[in-house]
């Protein structure tokens, strides 16, 4: 049975767990989700090449109603689990969306922060010409961080980049972890690189997006974004220099930002909202210096680091042999230790050759006997050395041992100190360097001599 204090033990732990648990989840950042951008199908403004960013704006071609199907296809083939599906308040991206809720069974929520960059003054031009580069000119501006600068007759860059991470906040309140966004190509391109950390401008140029191009963006709002896909091309970590672009944008972004805020809340008429934002944009602004030689600092160390960080190489070549041979050395030795000092067939046939070469008067009991000892204690490399070395001393060579006026053999002693002179301390070493290869060689040259 359990007693009152007890209980109220159990109570109380109870509380002190749920507390805990609370504040831990609430001080967790927002989970990362990835989302899935996708361009309308072919719009009947497209297909006339006119720019209508007015809503609800164009319907479909049936060419984009061919294409919406197909980039529904495409969605569900790539076997990613989505769980949401977004549009912008716009008739072509509802009209795109349709055959992918359709297949999932997913109900698409209309969020108007999708909507397309306005046109301002450029609405109605062509798409071509000085209209299109005039529309696209101050959204350029902001992927360099001059967001202030606005489109003719329409928002600047802070308005835009406010509005459409509002929309995502929203997306992100709603729990959905792989959600699909159908919306716009200026949309996507610009707000895209103004704000993730791995940009590259010059996809804009080179692969500007077409009618129902995807591109997939992995992070969150509260900590930061990382571009993984653009038009089905995958896109690697950023590198030195675009981590220095962002971070020197980020700073030129700042100040910007600040005076935006500041700006929308004199708007309100409301003296705490304006205080607010005056506090907090001068606190932002002091400490974008810091926050910015931080992160140049970081990322250029981590550069370094990398670039020096030792890796495990394989062995070089130089390397190989001297392992083979370490390797094979025990084998070696065993074969050297089995092998006779002396073939006893080889050691008769050089003093047979020695014999047919020498006259009878040269011939010396006690030089054979030196011979035979001299090769019996030996390597056959150093045998062989010593049968060339008679050879010479035949001939009378200047460093043989001649034959005396009379024609008679010179005292056996010198040749005895020849042999000894054979079994000096170089000889040695010439046996040892040598052993296996000259011991094989010496052989094979012999016998064809003879």
């Amino acid at each position: 049975m359990v007693t009152g204090s007890h209980r109220r033990s159990l109570e109380l732990l109870v509380v002190v767990l749920a507390a805990a648990a609370l504040f831990i989840i609430t001080a967790l950042p927002a989970g990362a989700l990835t989302v899935t951008f996708v361009r309308h199908g072919e719009s009947e403004a497209n297909a006339s090449h006119t720019i209508d960013n007015s809503i609800p704006g164009a319907h479909l071609t049936p060419l984009g109603q061919a294409q919406s199907a197909a980039v529904a296809d495409a969605l569900i083939a790539g076997g990613v689990p989505y769980d949401a599906i977004y549009a912008s308040n716009m008739v072509r991206t509802t009209e795109t969306a349709a055959p992918f809720a359709a297949a999932t069974g997913l109900t698409p929520t209309v969020v108007p922060g999708f909507r397309e960059i306005n046109a301002g003054w450029f609405e109605g031009w062509s798409d071509s010409g000085p209209g299109g580069i005039g529309y696209v000119l101050a959204p350029a501006l902001w992927t360099l961080g001059l967001r202030s600068v606005p489109v003719p007759g329409g928002a600047d860059g802070n308005a835009f980049d406010e509005r459409v991470d509002r929309a995502l906040q929203l997306v992100e309140e709603s729990g959905a972890q792989n959600p699909v966004v159908f919306s716009h190509a200026a949309t996507i391109m610009f707000w895209t690189m103004m704000n993730v950390d791995n940009p590259d401008l010059l996809l804009m140029l080179t692969h500007r997006l077409q009618n129902t191009d995807v591109v997939v963006v992995d992070g969150s709002t509260e900590e930061g974004w990382t571009l993984t896909s653009w038009a089905g091309r995958d896109v690697g970590p950023a590198s030195l220099g675009a981590k220095l672009f962002v971070n020197v944008r980020d700073l030129v972004v700042t100040p910007q930002a600040a005076v935006y805020r500041v700006a929308q809340a004199f708007r309100t008429g409301d003296i705490g909202t304006i205080a607010e934002a005056v506090r907090d944009g001068i606190g932002a602004v002091l400490r974008a210096p810091v926050t910015f030689a931080t992160a140049v600092v970081r990322d250029v160390t981590e550069a370094i680091t990398a670039a020096v960080r030792p890796r495990s190489a394989p062995a070089t070549d130089d390397a190989l042999p001297a392992a083979r041979i370490a390797a094979a050395a025990p084998d070696m030795a065993a074969d050297v230790a089995a092998e006779p000092s002396v073939d006893a067939d080889e050691s008769a046939a050089r003093e047979d050759l020695i014999r047919a070469l020498r006259s009878p008067e040269q011939e010396s009991p006690s030089v054979r006997t030196a011979r035979t000892t001299r090769t019996a204690q030996k390597p056959v490399l150093r045998a062989v050395d010593a049968a060339e070395d008679d050879a010479e001393d035949i001939t009378g060579g200047p460093h043989g041992v001649g034959t005396q006026p009379g024609g008679q053999a010179e005292p056996t002693d010198d040749r005895a100190s020849a042999a000894t002179a054979g079994a000096d301390p170089g000889g040695d070493t010439g046996a040892d360097t040598g052993g296996d290869t000259g011991a094989d060689t010496g052989g094979s040259d012999e016998k064809a001599a003879a």
